[in-house]
Parts: C-alpha cells; structure tokens; sequence
C-alpha cells in the first residue's frame, strides 16, 4: 500500500513537470526553448519570435558564438542581422546588404545586448557600437522580430520597440496527471522499493535543467536509483523488471548524448558553413573599397604644401565611426601637417596596406594603432594571403587573418611609402602575449619607430580610459592622441 500511495504522488510530480515547461511570453518558431534560472535558453537552431514591431534589442549571454536577429515573417521574406565571427545585415537568401561584414567575436563572459533597429535607416548594435547599417528595402514599417541562435543562446532580456517583454513558463500541467497516476500505481505496487526509486529520482531529473544538469547526468540518475532497487526486490520477477528498467534508461542516456553531439554538430557546421561561404577575396576587398572612396574627396581638399600624416588602424582609432577619436586629437595638438584617418572598423594590416596602394600616396608620415585584428581568429581556416592566392575558406576552425610574418610584410611595405613610421601594437585588456608578439614584430622592420600606448592608457583607472576591454573612453582617445603627438612633433622637425 505504501508502495502504491508513493506512486501515486511520485506520478503527479512527474506528470506536472513532463507536461509543464511551456514557455508563455513570445512565440516558439523552432527547436526546444526552455527557462532556466530565469533565463531563456535557446539551443543551436532554436528560434522565438517576438511579435510586431521596428526595433528589437537582446540581452543576454551567447556562448555558442552565433546569433540572429531578424526582421520580417520567420519563414518568409524577411532580412536579418547575424552577430558572431562575422557580424552584418543579411537578406534571407544570404546576401549581404549596407555596410561590410565586419570580423568580430561575441564577447562569452558578460552579458551583450544585441540590436536591429529601422529608423528611417537599418542599424545594428552590439553593446552600442554600429556593427552595419544600410537603407531599409521598404518602410520602417512593423514587422515580425525574431531571434534564431545558431549556438546555445541564454536570453536574460528581451525589448520591443523600447519596451520589456516578459515571458513565463508553466509548471503544472494537470490534464496527464490521472494517466500518469495509473502509471505510478501500477509501478509502485508491482516494482517495490525499485519502482519507488526509480519514480521518486524522476522529478529530480526533470528538475535537473534548471540546475543546469545535462541531460544525460539525469538519465544516469534514473537508472542508479532503479538499480539501486534490485537488491530490494523481493522476488525474482521484481528484481529482472528493475534490472530491464534501468538496461533501458542507461540505453537512453547513451541515445541522448549521441543526438544531441550530432545535433550540436550538425548545427555548428551550418552555421560555420554559411560563413565560410560568405568569405572571398573580394568581401575583404570591399573593405578596402570603402576606405579609398571615403579617403579620396578628403585627398582632393588638402593644399600641396602642409605634410600629409595618416593614420592607420580599426575601431579603436575610430573606425569611420562618426564622434572625436584620438586622430583628430593629433590633428588639432599638432596644429600644421594635414592629418587624415584610414581607420575601419574590423581592419587588418592587409587591408590598410591596399589602401594605401590604391590611393598610391607617400605621407610625410604614418602613424600605425594595429594588432588586434590581425592576431584574431576570425577567419574561416584560411588567412587573407591564403585567400589572396586563391585558397578557399574552409568550416570547422578559426584561425587569425595574418600570420606574423604576413603582418610584418604588411607594415614593411607601408613603411616603405612613408617617410616617417611610427607604429604602436593595440592596447587591449587580456590579450597582452599575442600583442606583445605583434610589439616585437614591429620592432624587427627597419626604419619603424615603436612606441608604447600601455603606459598612457594605464595612467588612470580603467573606467576612465577604456570604453572596453579594446576601445579607449573618449578620455583615453585624448590621452593617446596627445601621446603620439609628442612622439611625433620630432619627428616630423625639418
């Protein structure tokens, strides 16, 4: 009787989780999304939609590297922003629009709010910072907003049109709890103290995902408390069942860490696949398109006689991102030579190389801020040389733009259209071995002149002085730019 009773309780608890779980709030497009501390978690290849609107901002933590956020209906006409290794705007058949596809890795350990927004124009932000933009095909009109993540995705947040929306998950579900109770009845009095472990170690799994337990822990658990049972059982008949019940969720648990690495595998090699088909020679050239064509009005303007200074690096010199970086804080402390900046965001030594080739100037001077992009993994198993000569990018493995000696080759020619070189390796919180590698390289090219921005951007407390663990505050910005300034001015002396 007490076997029974256990049952039945045991049941109700199992039959409450297994039908609960379902997540309230936002619309389920695809793949299995659960709660979890709060957090709505989304496998590779899950899906959820939002409803209607012109913005959507996602919060959270992205630990599989690869996410999408999308405008228009899920399975129809829509375009969509892809945040991962390479971040930009995408129409749904895969083509680029706006800006460049800029190289860029999602940050795993602290949360990063992600944005698609239509205002007139199509902008995308990660953390604030203008990954893309482009002219929108139609009006800003609302539309279907969806998130897709193509690794495992934890959403702590989720904005439409400025405003939260909440989603919930339901616990219990009453209408399986009579089948299950039968179940459990039958269990409890035919297995024994078996069943009973078997049962009562149930909910405890079901519960498991919320502790963040995988899954196949959880079917191991099952299968001990069963077994556990057997040496209780008091007749043969009993002790085989349990034996039999627990051979069968060992099995199961097998069966599930099977799928699911298959799973994961199939959905990280779509997605890494879709990338590596995204990257050629001339999406990188495109690059080096939008700097000389934004440069060369510039170019035109400046009079013959004052010395040409240029600037050479990323985002974190600016990028050409409106707002006052420390270029333009060179410009105005030096007060003479005309300062120009061929900074990108998500630029490498290659690339300003071509520019400079392409415009096929000889500054007086250049002034190199580089080596974040270039020690990266963020390309697709091949280096852009590699590309260069014709190889293909390949899915499965990451790896940096530039070896070290491909960078070096890189600076040594921009050297050689440059009177005067002075070159520092970017200062960025974390990455002090592969930096200090590309500082060493530098110091190896004949007619370079080193200097070191660390000391500058360290004077005062990191929150004054860099926006992130890359990108230098607008204080830091002022910093580095007086610095070069004073490296510079004797430099540059007749």
């Amino acid at each position: 009787m007490a076997a029974a009773l256990g049952g039945i309780v045991t049941a109700a608890l199992v039959a409450g989780y297994a039908g609960g779980g379902a997540v309230n709030g936002v619309e389920v497009l695809a793949g299995e999304v659960t709660v979890r501390n709060g957090e709505l978690v989304l496998p590779a290849r899950a899906a959820v939609g939002i409803g209607d609107g012109k913005s959507i901002q996602v919060t959270g933590l992205f630990p599989g590297g690869d996410v999408d956020v999308g405008r228009g209906p899920y399975t129809g006409t829509n375009l969509f922003a892809h945040f991962g290794a390479i971040s930009g705007l995408y129409r749904q058949d895969g083509t680029t629009m706006g800006d460049d596809p800029r190289s860029r890795w999602l940050p795993n350990g602290a949360p990063t709010t992600l944005e698609l927004t239509c205002d007139r124009m199509l902008w995308v932000r990660e953390d604030g910072r203008v990954m893309s933009r482009a002219g929108p095909d139609g009006p800003c009109a609302p539309t279907p907003l969806w998130v897709r993540a193509g690794g495992e995705t934890r959403i702590s947040g989720l904005t439409r049109d400025g405003k939260t929306v909440p989603w919930t998950v339901t616990r219990f579900a009453w209408e399986p709890m009579l089948g299950v109770g039968v179940a459990g009845i039958t269990a409890g009095a035919l297995l024994g103290p078996g069943g009973m472990g078997m049962l009562l170690a149930t909910p405890v799994a079901l519960l498991g995902p919320d502790m963040g337990l995988p899954a196949a822990a959880l079917m191991l658990l099952i299968a001990s408390a069963t077994l556990s049972g057997v040496a209780l059982a008091r007749t043969g008949w009993r002790r085989w069942t349990a034996v039999m019940l627990a051979i069968g969720a060992l099995v199961d648990s097998g069966r599930m860490v099977y799928a699911h690495s298959v799973h994961d595998a199939v959905a990280n090699g779509a997605v890494e696949g879709a990338v590596a088909a995204t990257v050629d020679i001339g999406l990188l050239q495109r690059k080096v398109d939008t700097i000389v064509n934004r440069t060369r009005p510039i170019l035109a303007k400046i009079p013959a006689k004052p010395p040409l200074v240029v600037v050479l690096g990323s985002s974190s010199s600016g990028g050409g991102t409106a707002g006052r970086f420390w270029p333009d804080v060179l410009r105005d402390t030096l007060a003479g030579p005309a300062v120009i900046s061929l900074a990108e965001g998500g630029a490498t030594t290659w690339h300003e190389r071509r520019v400079l080739e392409t415009l096929d100037i000889h500054p007086a001077a250049c002034v190199l801020y580089m080596g974040q992009n270039d020690t990266t993994a963020s390309m697709p198993g091949v280096t852009i040389a590699e590309l260069a000569r014709g190889q293909k990018a390949k899915a499965g493995t990451w790896i940096a733009p530039e070896t070290m000696d491909e960078s070096r080759e890189n600076v040594a020619a921009i050297a050689s259209r440059c009177t005067v070189t002075v070159a520092m390796a970017e200062y960025v919180i974390g990455r002090t071995e592969p930096l200090g590698k590309f500082a060493m390289m530098l110091q190896t090219i004949p007619g370079v002149h080193v200097i070191d921005p660390m000391p500058v951007l360290t004077s005062q407390p990191r929150a004054l002085l860099m926006l992130d663990d890359v990108h230098p505050s607008p204080a830091g910005q002022d910093l580095l730019g007086q610095f070069v300034a004073e490296q510079l001015r004797p430099l540059l002396a007749p």
